[in-house]
C-alpha cells in the first residue's frame, strides 16, 4: 500500500468467469498464502481500521479504508497457474 506492505487485511480470489470456488485468506505483514484452483481470477483486497464514528456500544466502529477500486469495484486480476508456485504482488495506491 503506497509502496509499503499492508499490515493486516484480507484477499479473495474468485473465478473471473464466475464459475467455481471462491478462495480467501488473511494478509499479515504484506504476505498471504492461499490455495486456489488454476485459472483467471478476480482479486479483491480489504482492510479495516477503527473510525471516528462510535457504535451503539460506545466503541469506535470499523471502517473499510482500502478504496473500492481494489475490492467492491475491483479491476485487479491474476492468473493462477497449475502445478507451480504462484507469487503475486498487488500494488495499492491511495491518497494519504
Amino acid at each position: 500500500m503506497n509502496g509499503k506492505p499492508l499490515t493486516n487485511g484480507s484477499i479473495t480470489l474468485e473465478p473471473a468467469d464466475g464459475k467455481g470456488g471462491v478462495y480467501g485468506e488473511q494478509i499479515q505483514a504484506g504476505h498471504f498464502l492461499i490455495k486456489a484452483s488454476a485459472g483467471e481470477k478476480r482479486v479483491s483486497i480489504t482492510a479495516s481500521r477503527p473510525s471516528n464514528e462510535l457504535g451503539p456500544d460506545g466503541k469506535p466502529m470499523d471502517e473499510q479504508f482500502i478504496p473500492a477500486q481494489y475490492n467492491a469495484k475491483t479491476k485487479l486480476t491474476t492468473k493462477v497457474s497449475p502445478n507451480q508456485k504462484n507469487v503475486f504482488e498487488f500494488k495499492i495506491e491511495m491518497d494519504q
